[in-house]
């Protein structure tokens, strides 16, 4: 079938070329021409594209000017929107703007199905287990942003999209260095919330549960993709930075409150769907 990834980045760039090896004939974007050239090597058509950019165009200029995602790469592909805010502090009503002319863009283009990548960030503060039907909380740039195109699609699109909300990930960087969160940790002072537990998920994990979704086209649903095992913070980050050599975690001494233990996100649904099974159940088997 056709794919199109719109956002080959870190996540995007190893996908596309999973995906390229189950036999799908596979296309993308990415703002970095670098990036472009390589995967182009590489079989995949990839495209210059900025969303910011883009969005800025009238309706009729995207059209006939935008060679990224014209209608020959849409029409009738499998489309996956992975891009991210891209920075801490966003200019959220800009963000989703772009996003949803982004989306309607496709459908009118011919888009067989889209996939979208939200985040776990969505539910905020809420604690206890949390699943696909949990009520959401946002309180991030990030997390409002994607709650607000999670409702778009969900109330235009909802007979032939679905969402994938991953949890934090984890994985090698291209250039051989790691993406871990206790690489930052370890540079803080007084670590508040110890004790509150890990919602992790392994970069091969989260390519096998968008290739799964992309491949059975299951829609109108919005899926999670966490590990099964969920440490505490506390014991797992002080794991991880030994095992890595980077030293202590500053974490504060709290009281062990098992009554809050922050959010644990529940994924055992949406893996039974999309028929995965974890290559890497436990945030322990991620090192």
């Amino acid at each position: 079938m056709k794919v199109f990834i719109i956002g080959l980045g870190w996540l995007g760039q190893p996908l596309a070329l999973h995906l390229k090896a189950q036999g799908h004939q596979v296309a993308g974007t990415s703002r970095d021409q670098k990036k472009c050239a390589k995967l182009s090597r590489e079989g995949i058509d990839a495209r210059i594209f900025d969303l910011y950019e883009w969005s800025t165009k009238t309706p009729s200029s995207q059209i006939s000017n935008n060679s990224a995602i014209d209608s020959a790469l849409v029409s009738r592909a499998r489309v996956l929107i992975n891009i991210a805010p891209g920075r801490r502090s966003i200019e959220i009503a800009p963000y989703v703007d772009a996003m949803c002319r982004l989306i309607d863009y496709l459908f009118v283009e011919g888009a067989a199905h889209l996939s979208f990548v939200s985040t776990t960030s969505v539910f905020g503060n809420e604690v206890g287990l949390l699943n696909e039907q949990s009520k959401i909380n946002p309180q991030t740039g990030s997390g409002i942003a994607h709650s607000k195109i999670e409702a778009y699609i969900m109330q235009h699109y909802a007979s032939k999209a679905a969402i994938i909300r991953l949890a934090g990930l984890i994985g090698a960087n291209t250039d051989g260095s790691l993406r871990h969160p206790v690489t930052s940790l370890v540079k803080r002072d007084a670590i508040k919330n110890g004790y509150h537990r890990v919602n992790l998920l392994h970069q091969q994990d989260a390519i096998e549960c968008i290739s799964a979704l992309i491949n059975t086209g299951i829609s109108g649903r919005i899926l999670h993709a966490c590990s099964d095992e969920h440490p505490s913070r506390q014991e797992y980050y002080n794991w991880a930075s030994k095992v890595l050599g980077l030293g202590k975690v500053n974490f504060l001494q709290e009281s062990n409150d098992t009554a809050n233990r922050g959010k644990i996100i529940v994924a055992r649904e949406s893996l039974d769907s999309l028929n995965v099974t974890l290559k890497y159940p436990s945030p322990f088997d991620m090192l």
